[in-house]
């Protein structure tokens, strides 16, 4: 059974794939370099060095134009992680309206040939939602596999291709039901027409159920967590990057601001009082995300005269992440969806004590337990488990639970086992 990843949005496909391998699957994955820098695998395996560059204004490496001297001289690739041949291609293109003008809520296909630079970097905001792809560069590729996993955009196109398909759904179907368009019609058809949906978030059960076309075959399997790459390491040259003392307690808050997806403004009032209990304490915050929401925290650490208490990072590669876990003495995801996305148990397995708003019956449902940190939403919560990890006696047992509920939850063989039955079970189904 030959398998094809197509799309790497944040790297799941690159971990999908990685776990496939572990299961002795021959999996593959195309990659497409006009993508942001997290679809891509040397944003995730790279070496981009040691100097975390904190309080700098602007990105060491843009994250919207990763050049290519850069991409070639941090990762070495297999042979299994390939990019779609960019040349003079053909993209598939939508028309979402008629010859009178009107707008409609399907769409027809035609072609238009266009020059790729391979340098170029789309960076505007409609990139997410235009399914501009290259067409005839996908149909040559998936001649050569049996089953296809699709992340987002590639099954809109799919669905009109001759190999059988499994969505990886790890949060658009939100999109589909919040923004009725043209394009997330055009992307609900793709999933209805999909052999199976794996979901990766245990919340979005709720939306997958309004459609009947859907939730039928939907199935969960968790994001796999490369936990011999997000591992306990020796980082006291990055601790001394970040610490004005070796006795200062650090605080990571790693989400991006974006307050009604993430609620940093919480995290950083639990911080607040936190600190004035604890003087020598450190909140590590990303300037990445809303620029209003970015301006609202740097304003609220200016009133609380909290400049020389908050140190501020540039959007990391994962390798400077997994330095930044292991050097902080815990830290903060989300506190808003009821879920987390990949980043809260890549941190738990760096060792590192991660807070995050869960909801705890829908984890129930999908998980065998539950992480050894509770559910945290409000700010009195999140200072409360604050002061729980600070006062913790026993920190180095708590780091090893964390790393253990990722290896039993997320692990790569299991959820490797996971995607290669549902895969044999689609492969079965077409050969009836």
């Amino acid at each position: 059974m030959k398998v094809v990843t197509l799309g790497n949005m944040a790297n799941d496909g690159l971990a999908t794939t990685l776990a496939l391998r572990k299961v002795n699957v021959d999996a593959h994955i195309y990659v497409n370099y006009i993508d942001f820098a997290c679809a891509h695998p040397e944003w995730e395996y790279g070496d981009f060095g040691r100097n975390m560059s904190f309080n700098g204004k602007e990105n060491e490496v843009d994250p919207y134009n990763l050049a290519n001297s850069i991409i070639e001289d941090t990762l070495v690739r297999p042979n299994w992680i390939r990019t779609l041949p960019l040349a003079r291609l053909s993209y598939l293109m939508l028309d979402f309206t008629t010859s009178d003008g009107s707008n409609i809520g399907t769409a027809s296909i035609h072609h238009q040939t266009v020059d790729y630079v391979y340098s170029e970097s789309i960076s505007t905001p409609q990139m997410m939602f235009t399914p501009t792809i290259v067409y005839d560069a996908v149909k040559n590729v998936i001649k050569k596999f049996d089953v296809a996993h699709a992340h987002i955009p590639y099954s809109t196109f799919l669905q009109y291709m001759k190999i059988p398909y499994i969505i990886y759904e790890a949060g658009w179907i939100r999109g589909i039901d919040a923004m009725k368009n043209p394009y997330t019609n055009y992307l609900e058809q793709s999933y209805e027409i999909s052999n199976k949906i794996i979901y990766t978030n245990p919340d979005m059960i709720h939306i997958i159920n309004k459609y009947p076309k859907i939730k039928d075959k939907a199935i969960f399997i968790p994001f796999a967590i490369d936990t011999q790459h997000y591992k306990p390491q020796n980082v006291v040259d990055i601790r001394q990057q970040i610490a004005s003392n070796e006795d200062e307690f650090v605080i990571l808050g790693m989400a991006r601001q974006m307050k009604g997806l993430k609620g940093n403004p919480k995290m950083l009032s639990a911080f607040i009082r936190f600190n004035k209990k604890h003087p020598n304490s450190r909140l590590v915050l990303s300037r990445w995300g809303e620029r209003d929401d970015i301006e609202l925290m740097e304003n609220t650490v200016k009133q609380m005269n909290l400049e020389d208490k908050v140190t501020w990072t540039q959007f990391l590669p994962k390798q400077k992440l997994i330095y930044l876990y292991n050097a902080v003495d815990m830290a903060c995801d989300q506190f808003e969806i009821g879920c987390w996305g990949t980043a809260y148990p890549e941190a738990m397995s760096s060792g590192c004590p991660t807070l995050v708003y869960y909801d705890e019956k829908d984890i129930d449902r999908e998980f065998t337990s539950r992480p050894p940190i509770r559910s945290v939403k409000s700010a009195t919560e999140i200072y409360e488990e604050m002061e729980k990890i600070y006062s913790n006696t026993n920190i180095d047992y708590l780091k090893y639970e964390c790393r253990e509920w990722v290896e039993e939850t997320h692990g790569m063989k299991d959820v490797g086992e996971r995607h290669k039955a549902v895969c044999e079970e689609v492969l079965a189904d077409t050969h009836l």
